[in-house]
């Protein structure tokens, strides 16, 4: 049984979870979804028992899986941080984004260019409710899948 301060705690029973934000999320928590895998394998806290089962069951068919996780959020880092400090760039598009973690593009991005804008864009859930935070300063989201073109 979780801890009462672990995220799947915080479900409501009724279908939402908080996720640590203030836009509470209408997920099955029942379910394991990628990006909450992903959390769990960098250590965050924004993943549910079934994600973290999943996790554990790709662990054990591909061992080195956490590592490259870890050395994948590590290459992000270095990439925007070289972007943002060194190369000048001040406005970043991320695609794809999943939920909250460890190093996202904004905090690299603003913590070597304080001036830094980041816009997330979410092929299907919105960003924004992923985001608690999305409308802080030189952060936006989009729920739209660009792929598609204009409808």
């Amino acid at each position: 049984m979780p801890s009462k301060d672990t995220p799947a705690a915080q479900q409501k029973g009724d279908g939402t979870a908080s996720l640590g934000h203030e836009v509470p999320l209408s997920i099955d928590t029942s379910v394991a979804h990628v990006a909450r895998v992903y959390d769990y394998w960098l250590g965050g806290k924004d993943n549910f028992a079934a994600d973290r089962v999943a996790g554990e069951q790709a662990i054990r068919a591909y061992p080195d899986i956490v590592y490259s996780v870890r050395a994948n959020r590590a290459f992000l880092a270095r990439t925007v941080r070289y972007l943002a400090k060194d190369a000048g760039i001040r406005q970043f598009l991320d695609i794809g984004t999943g939920i909250p973690t460890a190093n996202n593009t904004h905090e690299v991005a603003q913590s070597a260019a304080p001036g830094c804008s980041v816009v997330y864009e979410k092929e299907a859930e919105s960003p924004a409710a992923l985001w608690g935070g999305i409308g802080a300063q030189g952060l936006s989201g989009s729920p739209a899948d660009r792929r598609k073109g204009q409808e």
